[in-house]
């Protein structure tokens, strides 16, 4: 019961994070590259440390190349970031 309290916890915090990514970068990308390259991600925060999950090879390198600065300027707006893995 504990674990599942905790996972369901976790994804809504991911949720969160994606939809305050959503939100933060939403003034400077339309709303196709918002669904296509921002949306499917999940995020997890450890005290500061950020795991950017991507569905798949192609999406990470496409993140890295075209918004990486951009999803760290987001999230550095909002929190301390001690670091940013693409995975």
């Amino acid at each position: 019961e504990y674990m599942k309290v905790i996972n369901i916890c976790d994804k809504l915090n991911s949720i969160n994070l994606t939809q305050f990514l959503v939100e933060k970068l939403s003034d400077n990308l339309d709303s196709i590259k918002i669904d296509t390259w921002i949306k499917p991600l999940e995020i997890e925060n450890n005290n500061g440390d950020f795991k950017i999950i991507c569905p798949n090879a192609f999406h990470i390198d496409i993140i890295k190349k075209r918004y990486e600065d951009m999803i760290m300027s987001a999230l550095e707006s909002k929190f301390s970031v001690k670091s940013i893995i693409f995975m």
